[in-house]
């Protein structure tokens, strides 16, 4: 709806009289949008292969864990709760009864629990989330099982992931996903590539995938941080929308003046300090963009427009804001770009087992079948035309 103007006349005033003054205008206050608290949907995948999970000693308390301090953080309007395999099954359990799950209730609620196919759970999940935040729980694991090219089925999967969060992203183009990698004690059957059961008792990774808004997920990391989350061992925060950031060259960081028609990000008469170096600090405010402080302080996901400077160190000093310490052996006049990648984490890569066979070899117990491709397959959709998160200016000795 537009807003009206209106104009108020009067009678023409005589001759001798002053004219009145005009009377200011009335400010015009426009509506502020207001932070709508979503509904959490919580997918607890109910194949087989999370028995185990089940009547082990921590999963069940992880999970209760964190829906509890969603609660009481006062985070979401309410929360859903749902089975999932090739069925989406909605449950009338409340959030006590989480604590409480067990292998029959599993059985009980029906759908293809021999495999699921972890493409088409993502893709329910994505068309039944709207403007709700959607929890995955699951091991994850891609099974081709009996008969199947294991590397053509990974590949197949990440390519159908892609493809359903593209589609997903042009019906919310803000939208993201934050992944918790867990771990818990897996007492039960574990079923290979193939199918082939081996009996184990030890920890083994799961997952919590969340899909929203950005605004959202952002919202629901300050309201349960990730030192209230059980059994953490690694987060990824992936999302398509790219944002500028606020930044400043730091004062007397280095042997240089700050510009005056631009002090932020323009610096003159750069030269080497004592120590034969030029040394540059840059404070950054990160706070708009959807990335995890693990992978803001990695300077591999950093790339630099000069080869002439380098990023020696990256700190955190204050909750979102960071300081980039840069150096050069040779004062460059130049105009530096510093470009922050949407690249994923390598603790994905670390946990990827790339064989799926034999669980028991090296290794083998702390990583998880296909994981690389499942997040790859995000990963995909939102780097597609870009893997660019923002881009920092610096110019040297120009004007």
């Amino acid at each position: 709806m537009g807003l009206a103007v209106i104009l108020s006349c009067t009678e023409r005033a005589p001759r001798q009289a002053k004219t009145a003054p005009t009377p200011e205008k009335e400010p015009v206050e426009l509506p502020v949008a207001t932070y709508v608290k979503p509904t959490v949907k919580v997918y607890i995948e109910n194949s087989g292969s999370m028995n185990g999970y089940i009547t082990g000693r921590d999963f069940k308390d992880i999970i209760y864990s964190y829906l509890t301090n969603i609660n009481v953080a006062n985070y979401a309007k309410r929360q859903e709760y749902f089975y999932i395999n090739n069925n989406l099954i909605s449950i009338n359990d409340n959030l006590d009864n989480f604590k409480n799950l067990t292998v029959e209730k599993f059985k009980n609620a029906g759908g293809n629990r021999g495999s699921s196919d972890i493409a088409e759970v993502i893709g329910k999940v994505l068309e039944n989330s709207k403007d709700d935040v959607s929890l995955l729980v699951s091991d994850f694991i891609i099974s081709p099982g009996k008969g199947k090219d294991a590397t053509e089925y990974v590949k197949s999967q990440q390519t159908k992931i892609k493809g359903l969060m593209a589609d997903a992203l042009t019906k919310e183009k803000n939208m993201g996903v934050l992944v918790y990698q867990c771990t818990a004690n897996f007492n039960g059957i574990y079923y290979n590539i193939t199918d082939a059961q081996t009996k184990i008792n030890n920890q083994r990774p799961f997952y919590i995938f969340a899909f929203g808004k950005t605004l959202h997920l952002k919202e629901l990391q300050i309201s349960v941080p990730e030192t209230k989350i059980d059994g953490l061992k690694n987060v990824c925060m992936i999302a398509s929308e790219k944002n500028d950031v606020e930044y400043n060259v730091a004062y007397k960081s280095g042997d240089f003046k700050l510009s005056k028609r631009d002090p932020h990000h323009s610096i003159l008469n750069a030269r080497k300090s004592r120590d034969g170096k030029l040394h540059i600090n840059i404070n950054v405010d990160f706070n708009k963009l959807f990335a995890c402080e693990q992978y803001l302080l990695d300077i591999n996901n950093y790339e630099i427009s000069d080869p002439n400077y380098e990023i020696v160190a990256i700190s955190k000093i204050d909750d979102g804001k960071y300081q980039i310490r840069l150096t050069s052996d040779k004062v460059v006049a130049t105009e530096l770009k510093i470009l922050l990648h949407g690249n994923m984490p390598q603790w994905v890569n670390d946990s990827n087992d790339n064989n799926g066979v034999n669980i028991n070899e090296a290794g083998a117990m702390e990583k998880t079948f296909g994981i690389k491709y499942i997040i790859g397959g995000i990963y995909d959709a939102c780097t597609f035309s870009d893997n660019v998160l923002t881009e920092l200016k610096i110019n040297i000795n120009k004007e």
